[in-house]
C-alpha cells in the first residue's frame, strides 16, 4: 500500500512518498493527532482508500458480520479474495462514494494539517524516536548496513521506534545477524559519536524523526502550493 496525492488531471507532478512516511506519519505510530489537530484537521489529513470514500454508515455490523467482513479482508490481503466482494459486503453497511467531488479535498487544508504534524515533530524531537546510523568516515556520509565480526554480519539496526521497549534503546544501536547466522550476533551499543566495533573504528550519525521526514513533508508543501496557485483540488488516496 502507497500514500498518493495528486490531481484529477495530474496537470501536477506528484510526489514520491515512502512507506515509511504513511506507515509512521500518517498512521501515527508514535504520537496521536488528537493531541495537536482540530477533529477537521485529523478528518482531512486521514487519506480515504483509492478511488473511493466512506460518507456514512447505513447500520452497524453485529459481532458475527464483523468478524465475515476481518476474515474476508485477511483473505484479500492473502490474494484468496477479489476486493469487489469485500466492497459488496460493505456496502451493506457502509455509503461509499466513487465521485471525484466527494473524495477531493482542499490542498490549504491538508497543507495546514501538514505543517502542524510537522511542526509537533520538531517540537518534541526530545521525547520521540531518534535515527541512530553507522558510518566509517568521520563526514558520515557513507552510512554501513552491516558489520563482519568473526566473519558474521551483523545487520545496523538503528530506527527501531517499534520495539515493544524502545525507550531502553532510544540512545543504542542493535547489532544482530539473521537468517542461517540468526542469535550469532545480538547486542546494543550506545549511539556515541565514535565507537569500535570487532577493532574497527566507526561514526555515528543521529537525526530526530523531524529531521528524517523533512524531505517528504516538503515535497507534500511544495505539491500542494502549486495546486493552491492553480486553484486545483486535490485527492490524498491510499492504494
Amino acid at each position: 500500500m502507497s500514500i498518493m496525492l495528486y490531481v484529477e488531471d495530474n496537470s501536477i507532478e506528484s510526489p514520491y512518498l515512502s512507506r515509511r512516511f504513511h506507515e509512521e506519519i500518517i498512521e501515527e505510530a508514535y504520537f496521536r493527532f488528537a493531541d495537536f489537530l482540530t477533529a477537521e484537521e485529523m478528518t482531512v489529513i486521514h487519506p480515504n482508500p483509492y478511488g473511493e470514500i466512506v460518507l456514512g454508515q447505513r447500520k452497524t455490523m453485529s459481532p458475527e458480520q464483523l468478524q465475515t467482513w476481518m476474515d474476508q479482508a485477511a483473505r484479500t490481503v492473502e490474494g484468496k479474495m477479489p476486493f469487489s466482494e469485500v466492497e459488496d459486503f460493505l456496502n451493506q453497511f457502509l455509503i461509499i462514494s466513487h465521485e471525484s467531488a466527494d473524495r477531493e479535498r482542499d490542498p490549504s487544508h491538508l497543507l495546514h494539517a501538514l505543517q502542524r504534524t510537522a511542526q509537533y515533530l520538531t517540537d518534541n524531537a526530545d521525547v520521540l524516536p531518534l535515527v541512530h546510523t553507522l558510518h566509517r568516515s568521520e563526514s558520515r556520509d557513507d552510512e554501513v548496513e552491516y558489520v563482519e565480526i568473526d566473519g558474521i554480519k551483523g545487520y545496523v539496526e538503528g530506527d527501531i521506534y517499534y520495539y515493544k521497549d524502545y525507550s531502553a534503546h532510544r540512545h543504542q544501536l542493535h547489532i544482530r545477524s539473521y537468517w542461517e547466522d540468526s542469535g550469532k550476533i545480538d547486542f546494543y551499543v550506545d549511539a556515541q559519536p565514535e565507537i569500535v566495533l570487532d577493532g574497527q573504528p566507526y561514526f555515528v550519525g543521529t537525526i530526530t524523526k523531524a529531521e528524517q521526514f523533512r524531505p517528504e513533508f516538503q515535497v507534500c508543501y511544495d505539491f500542494l502550493q502549486q495546486a493552491i496557485r492553480a486553484n486545483k483540488k486535490v485527492f490524498w488516496e491510499i492504494g
